[in-house]
C-alpha cells in the first residue's frame, strides 16, 4: 500500500511514477492530479519529469502530487 496525497492507494512490485500516473488517471478519486505538469513528490522529493518512466515506488511510500494551474 501507498499513500497519495493522504489517502491508500494499491501497490504493485515494479510499479514507477509512469505507471502510477495512468492508474490514477483512470480513477475518479484522483484523475483530478494528473495533467501533463504535474509535479510527484515522493517522501519529499520531487521526482523530475524525465525520471517518471524508470523512478520505482515502493511499497509504504508517501507521494503528494500537485497539478499545475494555469490562471490569471
Amino acid at each position: 500500500m501507498i499513500n497519495v496525497n493522504n489517502a491508500d492507494y494499491c501497490w504493485v512490485d515494479g510499479m514507477t511514477v509512469e505507471m502510477l500516473l495512468i492508474g490514477l488517471k483512470e480513477n475518479s478519486k484522483f484523475s483530478y492530479l494528473i495533467n501533463s505538469t504535474t509535479t510527484v513528490i515522493i517522501n519529499g522529493i520531487i521526482v523530475p519529469d524525465n525520471e517518471f518512466a524508470f523512478k520505482l515506488i515502493n511499497d509504504g511510500d508517501i507521494i503528494v502530487m500537485y497539478p499545475m494551474l494555469m490562471g490569471g
